[in-house]
């Protein structure tokens, strides 16, 4: 018997200890499915780690990062719809600032306020997002 069938029996061995009494029978049932697909895609996940870092073996630290990596919420609707709201005010501003840049006409203080502002929003709620993720 390989280490990777031992650690999986063992595995088995822990869930079978776990209390049944709060589940339902089907409850459990999908609860030990759901384990073992747990188990199935953190093997999948930590081999394809390791492949992206060229080793041949799935190290500790892979295991690590994969674990890491499924573990990972998934951005909510709102902030999806402030990363997009973050997005075009800084780009309207950066492409303002440009185009003040380019033109020799004289510039309109409303403008250069409002591109500065948007600018500013945009930048705050970008950093916001990406601080909010880590």
């Amino acid at each position: 018997m390989n280490e990777l069938e031992k650690s999986l029996k063992q595995a088995m061995s822990d869930l079978d200890k776990i209390e049944v009494s709060p589940f339902s029978q089907k409850g459990f049932e999908r609860f030990t499915a759901k384990v073992s697909e747990y188990i199935f895609s953190l093997y999948q996940e930590s081999h394809r780690t390791s492949r992206e870092s060229h080793s041949e073996l799935i190290s500790k630290e892979h295991v690590d990062l994969a674990s890491s990596k499924m573990m990972r919420v998934k951005s909510s609707k709102w902030t999806k719809i402030t990363n997009t709201i973050a997005g075009l005010l800084l780009g309207a501003a950066i492409s303002n600032v440009f185009s003040m840049a380019s033109s020799g006409d004289s510039l309109s203080v409303p403008v250069m306020v409002l591109t500065v502002v948007s600018g500013i929003i945009g930048a705050f709620l970008l950093g916001f997002n990406l601080m909010d993720d880590l």
